[in-house]
């Protein structure tokens, strides 16, 4: 029988190897398949616990360190009158004192002598407002700008025959309450019965005293309050003496609680023993990238490159406390030509303190801003001088971080006893001392005035009037 014996053609062979290659790719893009599922499942399973055990975010963004802040940025007839009337002048060398503190700290409480000093302050307050700010601050070698806002004669008389069309505050009265009742005079410190209490955890965590700040400039310690998520009210002569800035840095809640010092790790707390917020786990991964474009002859290619990033941070501690750096202070420049700036002892002229108010904006912390996270006072809007009899008939309190009770916030209630429409200042009878300068006088979410200076009898008070009421709302838009 013969054998029949089949030879391969080379279509078989072709069929065969496309066969095996065939096999070979979809056992690769299931592979694939597979890898990016896996890929898929792992990166949400990973997201999921990051934003479950690291739930805050801060997109950092492509903003530009050494630039200043646009005088103009914020919107209303305040902001107009400014870029309209305003005589800027600049100085980019102004004088700024040394973060370094040799000595232990000193808490700030001006005093009216028994005597009138002598002064160079101007017989009225005026408009004109110093700024100066931190340009590139996250140098080791800091940089600042000076930018003093000067407005003529002219510009105070439109101002006073336009104030409610300028001045972004609502015109309102000061409705008068029962009145608090007699309380004893006092001199620069407490004297008699003190009447501060002590102001608990707890309580410190809540509206009102959720809002008092303390401010550290170096070895020096005041008092202020925030007015808005990223500004605070204090006393000129914290963060202006000795004929320089003192850069302040802002703690809120500082409460020491039940934390002590680490050897192992020093710098979870500050130099007051408090428990950092910001010492806590956080992840930092690029987000984003952005470029502009070059030309060079007919050739375009991405240039100027920047990558923009993210955190995450875990919640912090329950009993830490937040501290924000500082970006740009205003004072009003008549107070650096008084005698009180410079005086070695303390005792000032009390036609000085119509000058001793100041504002600071801060920067945020780990992606929030101080009053965000801790709550505001509001400013008061216009109260005409004929009203003068309605502050004296509502109470008032001021709390803050006096060195006696050191690290803790104390509070007094009391009552104004007079309030100089002239000299933009209050006398009162509410017990402070050393360290609460700079506190807020307040009452009922309203801060009415700076706690700024102790006497014989009374005590001072610079009075927020619609003007800084106005400049606070522009330097929150800023």
């Amino acid at each position: 029988m013969p054998v029949v014996v089949t030879i391969p053609s080379k279509q078989s062979d072709d069929d065969e190897r496309t066969a095996a290659l065939r096999l070979k790719r979809r056992r690769a893009a299931k592979i694939c398949f597979l890898s990016v599922a896996a890929a898929a499942v792992v990166s949400g399973l990973t997201i999921g616990l990051v934003r479950t055990y690291l739930p805050e975010f801060e997109e950092h963004g492509y903003a530009e360190e050494g630039v200043l802040m646009n005088l103009n940025a914020s919107l209303g007839n305040f902001s107009r009158f400014i870029s309209e009337f305003a005589d800027v002048s600049q100085d980019d060398h102004p004088p700024v004192a040394s973060d370094f503190a040799p000595e232990g700290p000193i808490w700030y409480h001006a005093v009216v002598g028994m005597e009138v000093t002598a002064s160079n302050s101007r017989a009225r307050a005026a408009l004109d407002v110093s700024l100066i700010e931190r340009i590139d601050r996250d140098s080791s070698d800091p940089q600042y700008s000076e930018r003093e806002l000067r407005f003529s004669e002219l510009a105070k008389d439109y101002l006073e025959h336009h104030r409610s069309e300028i001045l972004d505050a609502p015109m309102g009265r000061m409705e008068p309450t029962e009145a608090h009742g007699d309380t004893s005079h006092r001199g620069l410190d407490v004297h008699g019965t003190d009447d501060r209490r002590g102001v608990g955890e707890a309580e410190a965590r809540q509206a009102p005293f959720e809002s008092i700040v303390r401010l550290s400039m170096g070895n020096k310690r005041c008092t202020g309050t925030l007015v808005g998520k990223d500004v605070v009210l204090t006393a000129a002569h914290c963060v202006y003496s000795d004929g320089k800035y003192h850069w302040p840095s802002v703690e809120v809640h500082p409460w020491k609680g039940t934390a002590t010092v680490s050897r192992f790790n020093p710098s979870s707390f500050f130099d007051s023993g408090h428990l950092s917020c910001s010492d806590r786990i956080k992840v930092n991964y690029p987000c984003g990238y952005k470029a502009s474009w070059c030309r060079r002859g007919w050739i375009r290619y991405p240039c100027n490159h920047r990558v923009k990033w993210c955190t995450r941070y875990q919640p912090p501690a329950s009993d830490c406390t937040w501290r924000y750096s500082s970006r740009q202070i205003a004072i009003p420049p008549a107070w650096k030509q008084t005698a009180c700036q410079a005086s070695t002892d303390g005792s000032c002229a009390q036609s000085d303190f119509q000058h001793d108010i100041a504002l600071v904006k801060l920067k945020k912390t780990q992606g929030g801003h101080a009053g965000t996270r801790a709550g505001s006072f509001k400013t008061p809007g216009w109260v005409h001088p004929m009203l003068a009899s309605v502050y004296t008939s509502t109470p008032y309190a001021i709390a803050g971080y006096p060195g006696d009770k050191e690290p803790y916030m104390v509070t007094a209630e009391g009552s104004i006893e007079e309030a100089d429409f002239e000299k933009t200042l209050l006398t009162h009878t509410i017990d402070a001392s050393n360290g609460q300068s700079g506190a807020g006088l307040f009452s009922d979410g309203v801060v009415y005035g700076v706690h700024v200076y102790g006497g014989e009898d009374v005590d001072g008070a610079r009075m927020v009037d619609q003007y800084w009421t106005s400049l606070t709302t522009w330097m929150r838009a800023a």
